[in-house]
């Protein structure tokens, strides 16, 4: 049975947790588990797109499984947004759990 402590309705279980789902509360409860995460997606990000993309693209954010990647100009948002989104997709899930990035969207800056 969970046993009630500080904020109202917050639940922990009794006895010992495991340090790494300490850690991964505390972190995530700071914002810095995702943000570790996205410098690892934007690094797989340059591999995976090439440089010539790379030079004219910056992964943005993720949040909720959707990976938002910043584009330069129009025409490189369009040809991504329409011939290369299941290739770059499939590129970055082969890195990372399927869940963890489910869909790419671009956004022109």
């Amino acid at each position: 049975m969970a046993e009630t402590h500080g904020k109202a309705g917050e639940e922990r279980r009794r006895g010992p947790e495991k340090l790494g789902e300490i850690l991964e509360r505390v972190l995530r409860d700071r914002g810095l588990f995702d943000a570790g995460r996205r410098r690892e997606i934007a690094a797989a990000w340059e591999e995976v797109a090439g440089p010539l993309v790379s030079a004219g693209t910056r992964v943005a954010s993720l949040r909720g499984g959707v990976l938002v990647v910043e584009v330069l100009s129009s025409a490189l948002r369009q040809e991504l947004e329409t011939f290369r989104k299941e290739e770059l997709l499939d590129g970055i899930r082969e890195r990372f759990a399927r869940e963890y990035v489910r869909d790419l969207r671009f956004r022109l800056v």
